[in-house]
């Protein structure tokens, strides 16, 4: 049910909005989109992951292979449940790294694209960003369907 959820989400979104992706298809380079991970246990609950979705809906516009470079180790509250920008970094402080089965030598020297459904303080992009750039990303874009 979640899953047509999300297709019939995508529907609305706007041609305007799609023609500003046109930024990501201009870069160079080796350039990857990376949905954020959730827990394992958020997984299973859900039964999918929401980034995931909208990094393939964003694929029919970007012809940018999906990564799978960072894992989520951590089981964290929502972020949405904490009140301000310090809960919700040390909510989010050691949550990610690196996939060693995620082919981690296409990191270095690469471009990726971190893909979120909501950014509200921006901590969780910013924490896997710090894992990916530690690994030798040589720039980090993040691609969000909300602002919240």
């Amino acid at each position: 049910m979640a899953k047509e959820i999300w297709k019939e989400f995508a529907l609305l979104i706007k041609p305007v909005v799609i023609e500003k992706l046109a930024y990501y298809s201009n870069l160079s380079g080796k350039l990857f989109l990376q949905p954020i991970p959730l827990s394992k246990k958020r997984l299973r609950d859900r039964g999918f992951n929401q980034a995931f979705f909208l990094c393939k809906y964003f694929q029919k516009f970007l012809t940018l292979p999906i990564s799978d470079f960072i894992i989520r180790v951590k089981d964290t509250k929502s972020q949405a449940e904490l009140k301000n920008k310090r809960e919700r970094y040390n909510n989010l402080r050691g949550a990610f790294k690196i996939n060693d089965h995620g082919h981690p030598e296409l990191i270095l020297g690469s471009r990726i694209v971190l893909v979120d459904d909501v950014i509200t303080s921006g901590s969780t992009v910013k924490e896997a960003a710090k894992i990916l750039k530690k690994f030798g990303a040589i720039k980090i874009y993040i691609l969000a369907l909300a602002k919240g």
